[in-house]
């Protein structure tokens, strides 16, 4: 115990003398980190118990919640720190850590929660006589820290708040296992060429990164990468089905990446069972019939009817748009389509009628792309982003950057950038994910806000530099939204900085916002120049790569209706109570209504689904929809200022700085976006930005020529 209070005081004294909270990612030690989770723990339950002597007749905020500021930043700078590498930087070693501890963080945390005495005082507050001067961020950040408790179990009492507790523990370390069997699996897979002759319509990159990832792991093998052999991994999937003509190679890659994670000692079918039996009990305990119900008990969306409803309103805006894609792809392919030939046929449509370059990768460096966003986010929002040393202690790995934003001469926040790809040590996939929210320290001290972007590009090989993808570039616009909307928050306010507070189907609308920004003329012009030799993309191919927003837009909706409808029926729907395995049998059924390609009995994409299953999107997969809805208005409001008149684009981003990114999760999204827009948002600019419903769009077939 003296052990703990110690390290308590030490970890506290580093932090005072670290105005920025940052954690020292290179500084980690594993074998360190379970004291310093206990000193943390330890720290935060001194720091509460304050807040319960303070009497009732006297309540004051900075009493009542700057304790909770304090345990915030505490559980950031020391467990968010492992959080964080766990997903970047995996070992064995912290794996086995964050797996001991997660349980004693997760008790904790319903130990805060569920204390009646500290929530007495949180509520309290709202019947005092300074709470009418509180900021409406103060009283939103109160309003949620009791709809908070309450849904952690707060007024359970007896056998019900103990089973809750075992469940909310139980589901953590459900979480978990999936991620770390699906990280696992996604490093375990290896698909091993040795004959040119079946890639020879491979691009040069695809080809380094086969032969690089063979030498990685397979030191000692001779050859070079033209000739092979070669190695690709699935995090190399996606590049490799647009390009791969064997289609021998293509459903034996594709196959195995929707079974991941569902054989052997990896398989996560079992876990997928217990997690949705646990989400409906847990949801029951508090209340609510299903757990879909009180998933979105903390969303923007109303009711899981209205959500359905909206999701099926899409899919007639979608389904027939998507059959002419299939009728598009089959007339290329000349035969039936599989599931293993939508994303090469996509791709070979896309080349020959819009006369797509096959190394287009190469016209995509990331220092150019980068130099580019970011000048686009200053013209929108006078916000500038330059690149400073990152010191040894603060980077998890050699290709690890970081950025200052600055704004009115003043540095505003602060974020670094991942951008590649580790097999076996990354998870999969891209993130922005908050260090430090924007506020005030104890001495009334700014601390700016700070974050990380985490992307999974192909790293550097043969000599060239990073080079991104058209697919990459997007991801990185849009993973650069969410950063936007958690540095140039101007609210200070603990719980509702930045992207806190904000409900989860709203937080996609920056992101999903910056993405428009990619496909604009004039910003592909200044993107597309070729690494080595400077040669721009012709005129032809920028105008057609604008194209590429919409391109085969029915089938892309589709697929994601299909997943947020899966999703929320999943939980709302589905219910075993047997320990029969049924829940393939109930993904083929509600998948069925979305499929225009023959689906193929061995899918288990589920057993991979880490946004509901090891993320935040559990009953809220369709949130990417509900808030593209909001980015794809919020977008018009700058098409209608005149995307060429720099003055009313100048503008309107001041409105969308001062309003969207700014307001943070302080003001309820719906306010936010009628602030912005002057009224509430409408489904017609999605529509209209996809081509889909009676919106028309070009046959690309007629571009074609030699069909």
């Amino acid at each position: 115990k003296a052990t703990v209070s110690v390290l308590y005081w030490c970890i506290a004294t580093a932090m005072e003398k670290r105005p920025d909270m940052i954690p020292r990612y290179g500084l980690f030690k594993a074998e360190e980190a379970k004291a310093h989770v206990e000193a943390m723990m330890q720290g935060c339950k001194e720091i509460m118990n304050k807040v319960v002597e303070v009497p009732l007749e006297s309540l004051t905020y900075e009493q009542v919640m700057r304790p909770f500021q304090e345990t915030d930043n505490w559980c950031n700078y020391v467990w968010g720190e492992m959080a964080h590498l766990s997903s970047v930087k995996k070992t064995d070693e912290l794996r086995k850590v964050y797996d001991e501890m997660l349980p004693e963080v997760v008790k904790f945390e319903l130990e805060i929660k569920q204390n009646k005495e500290l929530l007495q005082r949180v509520a309290g507050l709202q019947n005092t006589s300074e709470y009418a001067s509180y900021t409406p961020g103060m009283k939103r950040n109160i309003e949620q820290i009791i709809r908070d408790a309450k849904f952690a179990g707060l007024t359970l009492e007896g056998e019900e708040k103990e089973e809750f507790n075992k469940i909310s523990e139980r589901l953590s370390l459900l979480s978990t296992n999936f991620k770390n069997n699906t990280i696992d699996a996604m490093g375990k897979f290896e698909l091993m060429v040795t004959d040119p002759a079946k890639l020879a319509d491979m691009p040069d990159f695809i080809l380094e990164q086969g032969w690089d990832t063979m030498q990685t792991r397979h030191e000692g093998t001779k050859g070079d990468f033209k000739n092979g052999p070669w190695c690709f991994t699935l995090d190399q999937y996606f590049d490799f089905m647009k390009f791969c003509g064997d289609r021998a190679l293509r459903e034996e890659f594709y196959r195995a990446n929707i079974t991941k994670a569902s054989k052997g000692d990896l398989d996560n079918t079992a876990i997928i069972e217990e997690i949705l039996k646990l989400r409906r009990q847990k949801a029951k305990l508090l209340g609510f019939n299903t757990f879909a119900e009180f998933s979105l008990a903390k969303k923007m969306a109303p009711s899981v009817d209205v959500v359905l409803k909206t999701i099926e309103e899409m899919r007639i805006a979608s389904i027939d748009k998507a059959k002419e894609e299939v009728e598009w792809l089959e007339k290329i392919a000349g035969h039936k389509l599989m599931p293993w030939d939508v994303t090469y046929y996509t791709q070979k449509l896309k080349e020959r009628s819009l006369s797509l370059p096959k190394d287009l990768v190469n016209y995509f460096p990331l220092e150019r792309v980068t130099e580019v966003l970011f000048g686009i986010i200053k013209d929108l929002f006078g916000a500038e982003i330059r690149q400073v040393e990152c010191p040894s202690e603060l980077s998890w790995d050699e290709h690890v950057r970081l950025y200052e934003v600055v704004r009115d001469g003043k540095v505003v926040g602060k974020f670094f950038f991942d951008p590649y790809a580790r097999p076996g040590s990354k998870k999969d996939g891209a993130w922005m994910g908050s260090i430090v929210p924007r506020q005030r320290d104890a001495k009334g001290e700014l601390v700016i806000a700070s974050a990380h972007i985490v992307c999974n590009a192909s790293k550097p090989v043969g000599g060239k530099p990073g080079l991104l993808s058209l697919d990459d570039v997007e991801t990185l616009f849009h993973e650069c939204g969410h950063c936007l909307q958690h540095v140039l928050s101007e609210v200070e306010d603990f719980g509702v900085s930045g992207t806190e507070g904000i409900e989860w189907d709203a937080i996609e609308l920056p992101s999903q916002f910056m993405e428009n920004w990619l496909y604009l003329k004039r910003n592909l012009k200044k993107l597309g120049k070729h690494w080595e030799t400077g040669e721009p993309l012709s005129d032809e191919i920028i105008s057609n790569l604008t194209e590429l927003k919409f391109f085969c837009g029915g089938m892309s909706m589709l697929r994601q209706m299909a997943f947020a409808s899966m999703d929320m029926k999943l939980h709302h729907v589905y219910d075993n109570p047997t320990d029969e395995v049924r829940v393939f049998d109930f993904y083929e059924e509600a998948l069925e209504p979305f499929t225009v390609v023959e689906r193929v009995k061995e899918d288990r994409m589920l057993c991979s689904f880490s946004h509901v299953f090891a993320g935040g999107y559990s009953a809220g997969y369709y949130s990417y929809m509900w808030a593209e809805i909001l980015s794809s208005d919020a977008f018009g409001a700058f098409e209608d200022a005149g995307l060429d008149n720099h003055t009313a684009q100048a503008e309107t981003g001041k409105r969308f700085c001062e309003t969207v990114l700014a307001l943070g999760g302080s003001v309820h999204p719906s306010e936010v976006f009628r602030l912005f827009r002057g009224r509430d948002p409408t489904v017609d600019a999605l529509l209209r930005h996809n081509c889909l419903g009676n919106y028309p769009r070009p046959n690309p077939l007629d571009k074609i020529k030699d069909l």
